[in-house]
């Protein structure tokens, strides 16, 4: 799905959060969105996830803008994801159930997201009692199982160590050359950035003050 921002201004009272007059995201690609803290990034992400609509300007989505039909393609994870108050079963087989899939199917689907995201053994744990790692995980599993078009991470891998950053950056990656999904990944640095992405955009002071084409690093 392609992604279009033009003359997009944000405020927040008086002041200028983000203002970007055009950018153009392709479907299929995989974005970096780098920039210190209060550069705009976070911002910016909400605005496309549709969270929030309080800006001028457009954003378009294959040239339509935001919509209740268009929003289970689109999936935003939080770096401070929320968790239903339940085990980490039943947090996955939440979004399939609203998709109305047999029980033999979900039940596979789940039973494959366990095993790719390593959180088989606290599938019958409470998914609040989870450490930070775990609950990015599980958020990502979470959002995975929508078959999104869109995903839009803010901070995916914070909490997670460097053996679970790569499993989570290969499992982006398998996702996305098997559904084409756009990706749109955050962080303050450009270390895991450039682990998957082909292109960087670096936010400051709420502007676009680079934009670059790179060789990723991972095949």
């Amino acid at each position: 799905m392609n992604i279009d921002v033009r003359n997009f201004t944000r405020r927040f009272a008086d002041r200028v959060v983000v203002d970007i007059a055009s950018l153009h995201i392709a479907s299929g690609s995989i974005v970096g969105l780098s920039g210190d803290n209060g550069s705009g990034k976070t911002t910016l992400l909400r605005a496309l996830a549709g969270l929030d609509e309080n800006y001028q300007g457009e954003v378009l989505y294959d040239g339509r803008p935001y919509s209740k039909r268009l929003a289970g393609s689109i999936v935003y994870v939080h770096q401070q994801p929320v968790m239903l108050r339940r085990t980490v079963y039943a947090n996955l087989e939440y979004p399939l159930k609203l998709q109305s899939l047999d029980p033999a199917v979900s039940r596979a689907k789940i039973e494959a997201m366990l095993d790719r995201f390593e959180l088989r053994s606290f599938q019958d744990q409470r998914a609040t009692r989870l450490s930070g790692g775990e609950t990015q995980k599980l958020a990502l599993a979470r959002a995975l199982l929508r078959k999104p078009k869109v995903i839009l991470l803010d901070e995916p891998t914070a909490s997670l160590d460097g053996r679970a950053v790569d499993d989570v950056l290969d499992i982006l990656l398998d996702y996305q050359r098997a559904e084409g999904a756009t990706i749109i990944l955050v962080s303050h640095g450009e270390k895991d950035i450039r682990r998957v992405a082909r292109r960087i955009i670096t936010l400051d002071r709420g502007s676009i003050a680079s934009d670059i084409e790179i060789a990723s690093q991972r095949l």
